[in-house]
């Protein structure tokens, strides 16, 4: 008697564990499922700002609605807010760094005067809407790790997710860890000058 209540209780168990597996995973494909892939947020490398010390990210939103972003730091890199403010003294955004519940995300939210230049100003409209972006700049840590994940900018309207279509790390870096170079050789790439930003300086070769 006793074995076959062991047994009964192991198999209840069993069940149990395997009710609540199906019940995370199910929630995990609902979550997913609700989250929608907009065309008007992108992410793209800037490769005249970007060097072997730092990646430099243009973050954009062609949509005209006032909505905050948010995007994940990737490991083995840092978020450079001073620089990034320096570049993004004319941006819609203003960064904020999220660190509450180890989330460590960068919140680009619009300020409230360009909002109601893009819904009221119909002759500025372009011209404001063209500066929704945000450049992001990332000092490398780890390429290697760096290389292996992917970014996104994520959003929330209406009740509704959004996130952009994934930027690949890997295109930017290699996945040894190797920065990607242009085709030129170094005897045929011409020298260029650095530019220096503020005292920051970016180097104008591509990876």
């Amino acid at each position: 008697m006793t074995l076959n209540k062991r047994n009964i209780m192991f198999r209840l168990l069993l069940l149990a564990v395997m009710g609540i597996q199906l019940i995370v995973t199910t929630g995990t494909s609902l979550a997913e499922s609700s989250i929608k892939v907009d065309s008007d947020l992108a992410l793209t490398s800037d490769q005249e700002l970007s060097n072997k010390k730092q990646i430099v990210i243009r973050v954009s939103d062609q949509l005209k609605a006032q909505r905050d972003l948010g995007l994940t730091i990737p490991e083995g890199a840092t978020f450079d807010r001073t620089t990034s403010n320096q570049l993004n003294k004319k941006s819609a955004y203003t960064a904020i760094l999220d660190q509450k519940n180890n989330s460590n995300q960068v919140i680009l939210k619009q300020t409230a005067q360009t909002a109601e230049n893009i819904e009221n100003d119909s002759v500025n409209r372009q011209a404001t809407t063209s500066k929704k972006e945000y450049l992001l700049v990332f000092k490398l840590k780890d390429t290697s790790i760096f290389a292996k994940q992917q970014l996104k900018v994520t959003t929330i309207m209406d009740g509704v997710h959004y996130e952009s279509k994934p930027l690949l790390l890997k295109d930017i870096v290699g996945t040894d860890g190797v920065q990607r170079q242009t085709s030129l050789s170094k005897e045929d790439t011409p020298q260029i000058a650095p530019m220096s930003i503020n005292g920051t300086s970016f180097s104008k070769h591509s990876f």
